[in-house]
Formats: C-alpha cells, sequence, structure tokens
C-alpha cells in the first residue's frame, strides 16, 4: 500500500497531537489547545490520503483533497470536512488573532470533534488495509 510507513508515522503524530490538545486544554491553555486540535486532525487527514496516493502542499490543499477522493465518492460523512474546516479556523484565531475569543465550553467541542476525526480516519485506514489484504484497490 502507498505510503503506508509515512501513513503510520503521521497518525502517531496525530494521536500525539490529540494527546497534547487534552493536557492544554485541562490546564486552560485554550488557544494552543486548538492548535493542537487542529493539527492532529491534519496529520489524520494527510495519512488517509498517502494511503490513497495523495499528497497536498498546503491546508487548504489536505481539505480539498479529503473532500474530493472521500466525501464526494460517499466514503466519508460531509461532516467531517467540517469539522476539520472548523478547526483550522479556530486554530488560525488562537494563533494569529490579537484576541482569543473561544470560550472553554467552545475548546472542548473542538477538542473532542478531533478526537471523532482521528478515531475515523483510523477506521478507514483499517478498512482500506483489510481491502488491500484482500485483493481489492481501495475504492475511490
Amino acid at each position: 500500500m502507498e505510503g503506508r510507513g509515512e501513513s503510520i508515522a503521521l497518525m502517531k503524530k496525530a494521536e500525539s497531537k490529540l494527546r497534547s490538545a487534552k493536557l492544554l486544554l485541562i490546564e486552560g491553555e485554550l488557544e494552543d489547545a486548538v492548535s493542537r486540535a487542529y493539527y492532529a486532525a491534519y496529520n489524520a487527514a494527510r495519512a488517509i490520503l498517502l494511503l490513497l496516493g495523495e499528497e497536498a502542499s498546503t491546508h487548504g490543499g489536505v481539505a480539498f483533497k479529503l473532500w474530493t477522493r472521500l466525501v464526494e465518492p460517499g466514503l466519508l460523512d460531509r461532516e467531517y470536512a467540517r469539522i476539520l474546516s472548523k478547526l483550522r479556523e479556530a486554530r488560525e484565531e488562537g494563533d494569529y488573532i490579537l484576541v482569543f475569543t473561544l470560550s472553554t465550553e467552545e475548546v472542548q467541542v473542538l477538542v473532542k470533534d478531533a478526537e471523532r476525526f482521528v478515531a475515523r480516519m483510523k477506521e478507514l485506514i483499517d478498512e482500506m488495509e483489510k481491502d488491500m489484504e484482500k485483493g481489492n484497490c481501495p475504492s475511490t
């Protein structure tokens, strides 16, 4: 399977970023929690795209390829594309805007969404690997 080693490394990175997001949330570091939550989802998205033979050089490119390779063909609910988009917007606010406006409760939801996103990407990767073991090509 194309990009398997890199994909595994990206999923490990996604899981690490997710753990960091949770710890930062507990410590009240909301801006950094959102940033880590976004990068957890972003790396998970990159991981599955690599297995499909896709690489994107920008954040927008990852979102676009996620949409065209997984959402449009019906392999991934559009909710996950929205999660990635919301996380990106929140991360940009936290990183670039002088005053961070999201509440603790809103950041908690975003971290939970990132957790769901990473879990769904892991499920899809597992499904793809099982298909490959059976001799089937990924269905995208």
